[in-house]
């Protein structure tokens, strides 16, 4: 008998109001896949030492996966909430890989299929661009620039916010993606090139967290806001991670749908 599970990743959180941002999503997972027990894990060890700290359970995945084997859970699919199949991304596959060779060593039995993060394909890539356009604030003048702005990576994976920024400025072209990675030089000739008086910065982010409040959006001198405001840009700061967004989130579901359909076609991903 099939004993189903789906186990949700995330880079993590230890904020109160971004943990309940995950939970409104695991609540959504559930009612799609209302037979389905959903859990959660973190791949940052911080976050995970952080909510230990404070009493509240924190799995790795290796721990999580190892938790459901236990409970007999025969079929796990593993849904990435990452954007990009960087660093966090291989980490949460290098723990996966140690589940099943667990599994192969015969201490575990069952499958696992992975549903991969929010940008992996050409139809993601659309699919996203589509989805910034509809979660631009109700406020935002056509004219005014809406800066998204995520983490960045070292691994080759960064560049899907480049083939997302082309994509997005298809549809509107004052749509601009910049990384903490790479900094705020690398973006700012494009906002200067366009002279707005008013720019709006989204987190590009799962959640909305550390990054977004303080390298974002902080008052001290580094921050993106104070130095966009030195050139004289008003910025509108949105405390709002992806996660909270149904056009994203319901690109995050599909992912995890086909990634549960490979496994019972007996296909691992």
């Amino acid at each position: 008998m099939t004993h189903s599970a789906i186990l949700l990743v995330a880079y993590g959180t230890a904020e109160a109001h971004h943990a309940e941002s995950l939970g409104l999503f695991e609540q959504k997972v559930r009612r799609n896949f209302p037979e389905t027990c959903v859990r959660r894990a973190f791949t940052s060890p911080r976050v995970r030492k952080q909510l230990t700290a404070s009493g509240k359970s924190a799995d790795s995945v290796h721990e999580a996966l190892a938790r459901l084997r236990l409970e007999n859970f025969t079929h796990i699919t593993v849904q990435s909430l990452h954007l990009i199949p960087g660093r966090e991304y291989r980490r949460m596959l290098e723990e996966i890989g140690l589940a099943a060779q667990r599994d192969v060593q015969g201490a575990l039995k069952g499958d696992i299929s992975v549903g991969s993060p929010l940008l992996n394909s050409e139809e993601d890539i659309e699919q996203a661009a589509g989805a910034l356009l509809q979660s631009l604030p109700a406020e935002r003048a056509g004219s005014d620039i809406a800066l998204w702005i995520g983490h960045g990576s070292g691994h080759a994976g960064k560049n899907f916010y480049a083939l997302l920024q082309q994509s997005a400025q298809k549809l509107d072209k004052n749509i601009l993606i910049g990384t903490l990675e790479e900094g705020l030089e690398q973006i700012l000739p494009e906002i200067q090139k366009r002279a707005a008086k008013k720019i709006w910065l989204l987190p590009l982010l799962s959640v909305a967290g550390k990054h977004s409040r303080e390298d974002m959006a902080g008052t001290h001198d580094a921050s993106w806001r104070s130095r966009l405001e030195l050139n004289n840009c008003r910025c509108l700061p949105v405390a709002r991670g992806l996660i909270e967004y149904p056009a994203f989130t319901d690109l995050w579901i599909r992912h995890l749908r086909e990634a549960r359909l490979t496994a019972h076609q007996g296909v691992r991903a």
